[in-house]
């Protein structure tokens, strides 16, 4: 398996969708540090970056934000749902974070934030358009000279052999994919076992039912990502 200090674990990794949106305001400090409390190894957040190249969590989309929901009429405090990234990481810097670039103008300054406060150990970017993890990776490497784990879509997974490494376009760096992020129309036996064979560890993304949660840790997944950090760890506490 890798050997990324992100995944050095053996047991199941906690990971809370936004914070928990299920139980706790979305995207806020408040339900990054509820979910922290309660023991969960990592929050997963969405970044955007302002004019400046401040990065800011928020899930929105690029139709949001091209239609006028632009950071310049988004509020960034400590008690918003956009907080910037380094409130939050100056609260929490020692949980874990999947953190997704939610647009290109993001891939660099996330790469800097990365590098500077020296998080590789602590993060793993994951973004849907899977070449953005990549250019992130490609960034960190050039900076500190580590690699930093980086999230593949799960269907990437079935649609074909999954080579040990990524090359990213135009550049000459190999990353290698360390996770690979299931949603429930994919995730079984026949993922898993793909994905382990090539050295990736699997994700659920994102369950919130008690009875998935429980199929899941029978078909021993490697993390769950949840909207209800709550009800996972009831279940998880009740498999002791």
């Amino acid at each position: 398996m890798n050997t990324f200090e992100f995944l050095r674990t053996d047991r199941l990794i906690t990971i809370a969708h936004r914070g928990g949106i299920g139980e706790a305001p979305e995207n806020t400090l408040k339900a990054f540090l509820y979910t922290a409390n309660m023991g969960f190894d990592c929050a997963e957040l969405d970044v955007w970056a302002d004019p400046n190249g401040e990065l800011f969590v928020w899930h929105g989309s690029l139709f949001d934000f091209f239609r006028g929901n632009t950071t310049q009429e988004l509020d960034h405090g400590p008690e918003s749902n956009a907080p910037y990234l380094s409130t939050v990481l100056d609260e929490l810097p020692s949980i874990r974070y999947i953190i997704d670039p939610k647009h290109t103008a993001a891939i660099e300054p996330l790469a800097k934030i990365i590098t500077e406060r020296k998080l590789v150990d602590q993060v793993c970017v994951s973004s849907s358009y899977f070449n953005r993890s990549l250019q992130v990776a490609q960034l960190v490497k050039e900076k500190c000279g580590k690699e930093l784990c980086i999230g593949m879509p799960g269907l990437m997974v079935i649609r074909s052999q999954i080579p040990r490494a990524y090359i990213a376009p135009n550049t000459s760096l190999k990353t290698p994919a360390a996770v690979a992020f299931a949603p429930h129309q994919i995730v079984g036996p026949r993922l898993i076992k793909a994905a382990h064979a090539s050295g990736l560890k699997v994700v659920a993304d994102v369950f919130n039912e008690p009875r998935t949660m429980r199929r899941l840790l029978d078909l021993e997944v490697d993390g769950i990502m949840t909207d209800f950090p709550s009800r996972l760890n009831q279940i998880l506490r009740s498999r002791e």
